[in-house]
């Protein structure tokens, strides 16, 4: 009986059943951006993960590609995320192998994935956080 109430209650202020409906159309309905850089479709591709395991197998493999040099991402000049700022660590380290501090750079650089390998929910959450501001201001602007 208390449950109708509430029902009504939420007939009388104009919310209907079918709102969610139109809440979810009005999502469907927004542009989506193609400017992703190498963080946000990682982001992406680890919303697939299934579990912890997944996401360290991610993240380890793109470490050991980034490691050996075979893979040189484009991050984007505005991603200050803690990913971000090591992938470009690391290719600088792979570009400049003649620096006097190379295997102390190196090591640094290994001990901060070593980080993430031991949580890479964060890692994912602070680049999720980051696309999400980029489609915010994306969609923003773009209805302007």
């Amino acid at each position: 009986m208390e449950g109708d109430d509430i029902k009504h209650e939420g007939s009388a202020m104009g919310v209907d059943d079918n709102d969610e409906s139109v809440i979810v159309d009005a999502f469907s309905t927004l542009s989506t951006r193609k400017d992703l850089d190498f963080t946000e479709r990682f982001w992406k591709f680890c919303q697939n993960a299934q579990n912890q395991d997944d996401l360290i197998d991610a993240l380890t493999a793109v470490i050991e590609e980034l490691e050996t040099g075979r893979l040189r991402p484009m991050i984007h000049k505005e991603n200050h995320s803690n990913l971000g700022n090591l992938i470009r660590d690391c290719i600088k380290l792979t570009l400049l192998q003649t620096t006097a501090d190379h295997d102390e750079q190196r090591e640094t650089i290994g001990r901060a994935f070593d980080y993430w390998l031991a949580s890479p929910l964060e890692c994912l959450c602070e680049v999720g956080m980051f696309k999400l501001r980029r489609d915010y201001c994306f969609y923003l602007v773009g209805e302007w």
